[in-house]
């Protein structure tokens, strides 16, 4: 059992204006089990005497000390080298935390998701404001390098949350020898080796951009060759996931290294060193065997790529050096930006009077644009077809058509359900008033779901509204599986969805889970049935979006609700031909042929439960998911399984709502 829950290592050499600000943001964190390794790589200033402070005030501060500067490198490795936590955060000195629940969010997400590394984001801290983000913000959980693009990204060890087991178990160190480019070389060694990675979008870290480093200081030639040999060890790292790989060498043909670092080059190297460098680079691109021809599809080929590549694939070091010349001195030039300028200046005065015509003109043009909109509306109404649906499996008592002929005028609630005898009773009598019918579509249950059904449509007074169909057929979990099977198969999701439309006998469908309910409240019932009587006599085809209030039942059967949790979906359309699921990625989404107007319902009166004594992710391939809502379900789901909301009043509150 660890009693220290984070290390965080902070590696301190020529600091001293910031380190305060740095080890501060440290001791103003909520989570109190941590441990705080300073490590003093020899700094001549004063950082000596302010750590001193620190480590004599807090028990938790300790100092390792350099006797001479050993570099960045060996004095992270110092650190990790006595870490005692269960996972470990590098800070560096001239840099600090935005947040003081930091470490505690850090902390339980990782304990939620069960990764090896959590990524987080932070921001550019320039002349004392903070504003662009570091990286892309990603919500994931429990991704992989192979998988997941998103973590083909090098840089900025500073925004990785790592479990120390997992550190201990691969033996990951930084290369002691090499000052340029660690971060990468160490990130591309630990991510590929991880199935469990995950990601969060919160901006903890205000990164001191604007602070004198190696990367901004003149290079000389040994630091261009030092760079370049962190590339060969970071495409030699990461050869084996070609997705990877190519998109590495992309970059770095056609941006990184042919503009940003060849117009370093050209500043700071004499004509001499520039023809060694590029020899050196040339050497290292046969090393890594590229074929530029798999290069061509990624996103960040560009001709600058293709001439870069060609000429260093030949060893044409001579033509090389000029291309590149050339590109330095357009980059360098002022013309675009000194005329742009100068057509902005004499334009503006003429822009004030221009946006009182532009503005009619365009009015004009939208109430034109929607008289079209409903022109197209009614001619497609005479040109809807029959939409024919065949399975590759070669059962046609499965195939099925979904009709041009007019629907009676009402509303089916489209219900799929698999094992539901927990809900499904309670489910029925929320919803049976207000629907013409309810579609029951059983997936195989093996559980009493179908036997209450019956039950109901024989006992209930409303029970006759109630239909119930069998859909035999295994059906894809979402995700890879999803992903993996064909749209026309009888397994795939979209086939299913549509299969379950062609059950459905009214003119408007909304598509319900077992596990929903509506409120029980009878003003908000009375709101939401006067909604879907909207739609259903609506002058036009019309689509309607419900938002979901989430609601988790504890281990104590307590109700708890998360108050950023509202979900909204489109989940009412027209029961016409023209409007189908189709596969996407990771699950089935609805698709229409043509624009349909949406109308959405403001109230909150529907709500969707989980309970964290039942498996409310089994339809899922594997425990790996992306994308906001899915990620924030799940990271809440398990929140509340492991007790955690008991202590977070203020993210999770006790309800009665139902």
């Amino acid at each position: 059992m660890h009693k220290v829950k984070v290390s965080v290592v902070i590696p301190v050499h020529n600091t001293q204006e910031y380190l305060k600000q740095c080890l501060d943001s440290v001791l103003k964190q909520t989570l109190d089990d941590i441990e705080v390794i300073i490590v003093n790589d020899c700094s001549p200033d004063a950082s000596a005497a302010i750590i001193e402070r620190y480590v004599k005030n807090d028990t938790r501060f300790t100092c390792v000390n350099h006797n001479v500067n050993k570099g960045l490198p060996k004095a992270r490795n110092s650190g990790v080298l006595i870490a005692q936590g269960k996972y470990l955060i590098h800070l560096d000195s001239d840099d600090y935390w935005l947040d003081e629940n930091t470490l505690t969010t850090l902390y339980q997400t990782a304990e939620i998701d069960g990764c090896d590394i959590l990524r987080f984001n932070g921001l550019h801290h320039i002349k004392g404001k903070c504003s662009q983000p570091i990286l892309e913000s990603e919500n994931i959980v429990n991704g992989s390098f192979k998988n997941n693009h998103q973590f083909w990204n090098y840089r900025s060890v500073f925004l990785y949350f790592f479990r120390k087991s997992f550190l201990d178990k691969f033996k990951l160190k930084f290369i002691e020898d090499l000052s340029l480019g660690e971060d990468a070389i160490f990130l591309s060694s630990a991510l590929p080796r991880s199935q469990k990675i995950s990601s969060i979008p919160n901006m903890f870290y205000a990164y001191r951009a604007d602070n004198v480093s190696l990367m901004r200081k003149p290079w000389s030639l040994e630091d261009f060759i030092q760079e370049e040999k962190a590339a060969r060890i970071i495409s030699n790292n990461i050869k084996h996931v070609k997705g990877a790989f190519i998109n590495y060498w992309s970059f770095r043909f056609s941006h990184y290294w042919s503009t940003k670092l060849m117009a370093r080059a050209f500043n700071e190297l004499n004509n001499d060193e520039r023809q060694l460098l590029i020899s050196f680079v040339s050497e290292t691109v046969a090393i890594a065997e590229i074929d530029p021809e798999e290069l061509k599809n990624n996103e960040h080929w560009s001709p600058i790529g293709e001439k870069v590549a060609t000429f260093l694939l030949k060893k044409d070091v001579v033509p090389l050096a000029e291309y590149i010349g050339g590109l330095n001195t357009l980059s360098g030039s002022k013309p675009h930006f000194y005329f742009t300028r100068k057509f902005l200046s004499s334009t503006k005065s003429k822009l004030k009077p221009l946006s009182v015509k532009c503005y009619w003109k365009t009015k004009r043009i939208s109430g034109n644009i929607r008289r079209k909109l409903a022109i197209r509306r009614i001619i497609a109404s005479f040109h809807l077809k029959d939409k024919v649906f065949s399975n590759i499996e070669g059962r046609s008592d499965y195939n099925f058509t979904l009709s041009k002929k007019g629907k009676s005028r009402g509303i089916s609630a489209m219900l799929r359900v698999k094992n539901e005898e927990k809900y499904i009773v309670g489910c029925l009598e929320s919803i049976v008033e207000l629907f013409d019918e309810i579609s029951v579509i059983d997936n195989g249950s093996t559980d009493s779901t179908t036997e209450l059904v019956k039950n109901f449509k024989h006992q209930h007074p409303l029970g006759q509204r109630v239909t119930l169909h069998s859909y035999p057929f295994s059906v894809a979990k979402c995700g890879a599986e999803h992903q993996a099977t064909m749209e026309n198969s009888l397994k795939s999701l979209a086939y299913y969805y549509n299969w379950c439309i062609s059950r459905c006998r009214y003119s408007m469908i909304c598509k319900w889970d077992a596990d929903m309910l509506l409120s029980s409240k009878m003003s908000k019932r009375e709101i939401f049935k006067r909604y879907i009587l909207s739609l259903v006599h609506a002058r036009r085809w019309t689509t309607g979006s419900i938002p979901l209030q989430t609601v988790y039942i504890d281990k104590a059967n307590n109700k708890f609700i998360s108050q950023d949790e509202i979900n909204e979906e489109v989940r009412i359309f027209p029961n016409i031909p023209a409007v189908y699921f189709v596969k996407d990625k990771l699950w089935e989404v609805l698709k229409m042929t043509f624009a349909i107007h949406n109308k959405r319902f403001e109230a909150h009166t529907v709500y969707e439960l989980k309970d964290v004594k039942q498996d409310e992710f089994s339809h899922w391939s594997s425990e790996t998911f992306t994308g906001d809502r899915k990620v924030k379900e799940f990271r809440n789901y398990m929140y509340i399984k492991k007790s955690m909301h008991l202590s977070d009043p203020h993210n999770f509150l006790m309800s009665d709502i139902l």
